[in-house]
C-alpha cells in the first residue's frame, strides 16, 4: 500500500485543523465558517498584529455576509486561542504547507467571483506577505482544485495594477519557475510598460535606471519561455540605457553597465551568436579590471 505523499498528508492535517476550529467557535457560541475564513485571512496575510486586526473583523464580516452572533472582540479571542498569539498578533496556520492546504480547503467552497474579491482584500493588507503566500500555495498546490492559487495570483494582479503592487509581486516570484514562468513575464512586462509610461510622461533618471533593472529582468523571463528574439531586444534596451547613464555617471552605473552585458551576452549566446556574445564579455570584463 503506498503511503500518502507530504501534500496529502497536509490536506488531511488541514482538515482536521479546520474542524478543531469550527468546534472552537461552536463551543464559544460564534459562527464556524466564519472563524475559518477569518483564520485563513491571518494565514494568507502570514499572521496579524493586534493593530491591523481594528476594523478588519468587521469588514470581513460584512464582506462575507455573516450576521451571526458574537462580536470583534469575541472572535479576536477565537482566533488567538485557535492559532495562538504572540507580542507580535496572531499567528498563522503552520507549517505553512498545511496552511496553504487550509487555505484552499476554506476559499474554494466560495464562488470563483468571492474568491477574487477575498485574496484581493487581504492582499490590500497584507501585499507582499500575501503575494509570498499565493506564489508558494501555487508552486506547492499547483494543480489542486483546478489552480485555484494560480486563479487567485492572477485575480490580484488584474486588480493591483500600480508600479509599487506589480513590484512588490515580482519580488516575491522566484527566479526561476516552471509553473509559474508565464505569470512572471506577464507581470515583469506591466513593470516594463509602467515604466516606460512615467518616463513618456517626465525623464527622471532614477526611474530610468528602474527601467533597465526592468528590461534585464523580463529579459531573464523571456529567455525563460525561450522567447530569444524579445529577450535579446530587451536586454540589448537595457544596455543602452545604463550605457548613456554610465557616460555621464561612471561610479555610480559601470558595475550596472558590466552586469548588463553579461546578460546581453547570455541573450545573444542563446541566439547562437557566439562572436557577439565574446565581444560582450569581453567589454564586461575590461570594465571590471579597472573597477
Amino acid at each position: 500500500m503506498l503511503k500518502p505523499g507530504p501534500g496529502e498528508m497536509a490536506e488531511r492535517i488541514a482538515t482536521d485543523e479546520l474542524s478543531r476550529i469550527a468546534k472552537l467557535a461552536v463551543d464559544r457560541g460564534l459562527e464556524p465558517d466564519f472563524l475559518k475564513y477569518l483564520v485563513v485571512g491571518v494565514t494568507l496575510a502570514g499572521g496579524l498584529s493586534p493593530d491591523d486586526l481594528v476594523g478588519l473583523i468587521p469588514e470581513e464580516r460584512e464582506s462575507l455576509d455573516f450576521s451571526g452572533a458574537g462580536n470583534a472582540h469575541s472572535y479576536e479571542q477565537a482566533m488567538a486561542a485557535a492559532l495562538g498569539a504572540e507580542n507580535s498578533g496572531i499567528l498563522p496556520i503552520l507549517p505553512d504547507l498545511i496552511g496553504e492546504a487550509a487555505i484552499l480547503e476554506v476559499l474554494t467552497k466560495l464562488t470563483e467571483k468571492e474568491q477574487a474579491k477575498f485574496v484581493n482584500r487581504w492582499f490590500a493588507r497584507g501585499h507582499g506577505t500575501v503575494a509570498a503566500v499565493l506564489i508558494r500555495t501555487a508552486q506547492d498546490y499547483g494543480t489542486t482544485a483546478s489552480g485555484a492559487a494560480l486563479r487567485w495570483l492572477d485575480a490580484v494582479v488584474a486588480t493591483n495594477q500600480d508600479l509599487d503592487s506589480l513590484s512588490e509581486i515580482a519580488s516575491q516570484l522566484p527566479q526561476e519557475t516552471l509553473l509559474l514562468r508565464e505569470h512572471a513575464g506577464r507581470i515583469q512586462a506591466l513593470i516594463v510598460n509602467h515604466l516606460r509610461s512615467s518616463l513618456a510622461k517626465k525623464q527622471d533618471p532614477e526611474q530610468r535606471a528602474r527601467l533597465a533593472a526592468a528590461l534585464s529582468n523580463l529579459a531573464n523571463r523571456l529567455s525563460d519561455l525561450r522567447r530569444h528574439e524579445q529577450a535579446y531586444e530587451c536586454s540589448k534596451e537595457a544596455v543602452e540605457i545604463i550605457r548613456q547613464m554610465a557616460a555621464s555617471q561612471p561610479d555610480a552605473f559601470r558595475p550596472d553597465l558590466a552586469m548588463s552585458l553579461n546578460n546581453l551576452a547570455n541573450m545573444l549566446s542563446d541566439l547562437g551568436q557566439r562572436e557577439q556574445a565574446f565581444e560582450c564579455v569581453k567589454e564586461a570584463m575590461e570594465i571590471y579590471r579597472q573597477l
